[in-house]
């Protein structure tokens, strides 16, 4: 059974989906370099685009 990174992002307002973005993009660098890495979006407003 592999070891596996799981991440919970949740967004609280639009105006922080840039900064998420980016987070994610650092995130999936990590990922890539030490191994595999489960992400989950959690979004209890239903905003489109997550």
């Amino acid at each position: 059974m592999k070891d596996t990174n799981r991440i919970w992002l949740r967004i609280d307002n639009r105006g922080k989906i840039e900064q998420l973005e980016q987070t994610i993009h650092v995130i999936r660098n990590f990922a890539a370099k030490s191994g595999q890495c489960e992400m989950r979006y959690e979004n209890p407003q239903g905003n489109e685009g997550v």
